[in-house]
């Protein structure tokens, strides 16, 4: 006979609480990882408004990006669970994300550490630097102040893999 669901539930619920509690200072552990696959984009295409990767031409590939890097960096973003495909950048900017709260790899933050992916309802980054955001781009992947201009309302997000 095996556990009941809802305590599952708890203990998923707990474990993630006191890993928030307990990463809020403290970087993703890939963090390096990120930052160096992001950076290694930078100028490249192929997540461009225009390009025919993935989802077509004529749409945004911010979350996309996201997605393809934290891949190549050993990590992981929750996937749409009818549609497949990463989740979109409406995800990224709620700090209330059901698909993000309920991965154990996923915690919301209140201040960004490099590493992190910033995202606002409509654009998506990973933060590279200080006040600096790499993220897909109308013609190419840019890196800017993205995220960290005056008025934006953000969420942030750290990864930690789940052992």
């Amino acid at each position: 006979m095996g556990i009941p669901s809802i305590t599952i539930a708890c203990c998923l619920f707990l474990q993630a609480l006191s890993r928030c509690e307990a990463s809020e200072g403290s970087p993703s552990p890939i963090a390096d990882d990120i930052v160096r696959e992001a950076k290694s984009h930078i100028g490249d295409p192929k997540w461009s408004r225009a390009s025919n990767y993935s989802s077509g031409p004529n749409t945004d590939k911010y979350h996309i990006f996201v997605a393809d890097v934290m891949k190549e960096a050993g990590g992981s973003v929750p996937s749409w669970y009818f549609y497949g495909g990463p989740i979109g950048a409406g995800e990224w900017g709620s700090r209330w994300s059901f698909y993000l709260m309920f991965s154990p790899s996923w915690i919301t933050v209140n201040s960004p550490l490099i590493g992190d992916v910033i995202g606002d309802g409509q654009i998506v980054g990973i933060m590279t630097g200080p006040n600096k955001t790499t993220h897909a781009g109308r013609r190419r992947v840019v890196e800017n102040d993205w995220g960290f201009r005056p008025n934006q309302s953000l969420a942030y997000w750290r990864y930690f893999p789940y052992w």
